[in-house]
């Protein structure tokens, strides 16, 4: 997850990647992120540093 805070600091969770994507997705098992659509890899996208 991304936290804003107003002077524009951007704020990573800590965490193993597989941690944050499942996180960023919701998914409740490492299987729910195979085979993403679009939209969940965009999402991704924006939650994860670059």
């Amino acid at each position: 997850m991304m936290n804003i805070d107003p002077t524009a600091t951007v704020f990573y969770s800590p965490g193993g990647l597989m941690e944050v994507v499942m996180a960023a997705l919701r998914a409740r098992d490492p299987n729910d992120v195979r085979d993403l659509s679009m939209r969940d890899l965009k999402s991704l996208a924006r939650a994860t540093p670059d």
